[in-house]
């Protein structure tokens, strides 16, 4: 994803979002789940990063809640800090994120999910292209046009 030229009220947002105290930064965050399903980098054959019908094995899908939230950077190595660097440069959120609405306004094509129609990272064979294919969203292909 690349960041256009920021306006100054977009840096003010940034600004707070760097200096805000971690429980009021937390309260942005919407808990639709999104960042917690897989995603795949289909470049160079497509723009940008698609997410699958797959969601991490902690993900509560009726709460979109993480189970193991307080401890998941040591108890899932592969979760991500949604951290500047995320919320600025990558698709791995979508536009619709509560952190990217917060710096640049409403999202053109907010993801929408329903979570229990998705399955647990641990029950899909990723070896498996076919399996892999028929798990992509893609509506998600338009989630990170900002």
């Amino acid at each position: 994803m690349k960041t256009k030229k920021l306006t100054p009220l977009q840096r003010q947002k940034i600004y707070e979002l760097k200096t805000m105290p971690a429980e009021e930064y937390e309260k942005i965050c919407k808990q639709c789940g999104v960042c917690c399903l897989c995603k795949m980098d289909l470049r160079p054959l497509e723009t940008s990063t698609v997410f699958l019908r797959v969601h991490c094995a902690h993900l509560d899908v009726k709460t979109k809640r993480c189970n193991i939230y307080a401890n998941r950077f040591r108890l899932a190595p592969d979760c991500c800090k949604v951290d500047m660097n995320i919320i600025l440069h990558s698709d791995l959120i979508p536009d619709s994120c509560g952190y990217r609405e917060y710096i640049f306004g409403p999202a053109k094509n907010p993801a929408i999910v329903d979570l229990e129609n998705t399955c647990p990272e641990n029950q899909v064979d990723f070896d498996n292209p076919y399996e892999i294919l028929s798990r992509i969203i893609n509506e998600s292909k338009n989630w990170t046009q900002r």
